[in-house]
């Protein structure tokens, strides 16, 4: 992940979340206990969900 990429999340109502946007830096310092307990997957997959909504929310503001 590169410094500075920005991670979005929705909350359940569509709207973006306050405390989803962080830095990859702050990302990586709160996944990394959780890859040193053996759970590398939960955060691969939190990863690739998290590029997967991105790329929604950037195709949605192509659109706009």
């Amino acid at each position: 992940m590169l410094k500075g990429e920005v991670l979005v999340d929705w909350d359940d109502s569509g709207a973006l979340s306050q405390t989803a946007l962080m830095t990859a830096h702050d990302y990586d310092q709160q996944a990394l206990p959780a890859q040193c307990m053996g759970f590398p997957s939960v955060v691969d997959d939190t990863i690739s969900l998290a590029k997967e909504k991105l790329t929604q929310f950037l195709a949605f503001l192509d659109g706009a």
